[in-house]
């Protein structure tokens, strides 16, 4: 924990670690369909009366239904907690391995192996958010990527676990070898 306390007090290192897990979390998000950007909408806080029976139910794999909404000009959101926290989740972990990969970079004594490895996990998590999204990476790339496309939904059921777990152990291998 000394370590991680360490890492954390390196300003740079922790902003930029703050701004990588937030840009991700927000990407998340929209990724998942909770955010959005539409034309002429209604601003407000709106929620579902039978928000209890719906809280825990999923859409899809990892993505569950929004429990409420909260609109602006122009944006959208959809309050899912279960997918805000697993957000917050990864972004967190993203956070700290990020965090810990820029001050072994700047610190290189701090640890003998690099800053390659703790990008494994931030990997995997781009890949869970592409599988998430791909009606409109389909738009954009076209029939190119389609077979790869298929590939990530297919995969999509461990693309999520797997990110956790790398992500997890990224971070811990990471604060432990710091000095």
């Amino acid at each position: 924990m000394t370590n991680l306390n360490k890492i954390l007090r390196d300003k740079s290192s922790r902003r930029i670690g703050f701004l990588a897990g937030l840009i991700y979390f927000i990407l998340y998000l929209y990724s998942v369909g909770d955010i959005s950007l539409e034309n002429d909408i209604q601003g407000g806080i709106f929620f579902l009366s039978n928000w209890r029976d719906v809280i825990f139910k999923m859409k899809s794999t990892f993505i569950w239904e929004a429990v409420g909404v909260i609109s602006g000009k122009n944006i959208y959101m959809a309050i899912s907690p279960l997918n805000i926290l697993l957000g917050v989740i990864l972004s967190g972990l993203i956070f700290v391995n990020i965090s810990t990969a820029l001050y072994a970079k700047k610190h290189p004594g701090s640890c003998p192996l690099g800053m390659k490895t703790g990008f494994l996990g931030v990997f995997a998590s781009f890949l869970g958010g592409f599988a998430c999204c791909v009606p409109t990476f389909i738009i954009v790339l076209g029939p190119i990527f389609s077979g790869l496309t298929l590939f990530f939904i297919k995969i999509r059921v461990f693309l999520i676990p797997g990110s956790l777990l790398i992500l997890i152990w990224g971070a811990i291998w990471g604060v432990k070898r710091v000095k």
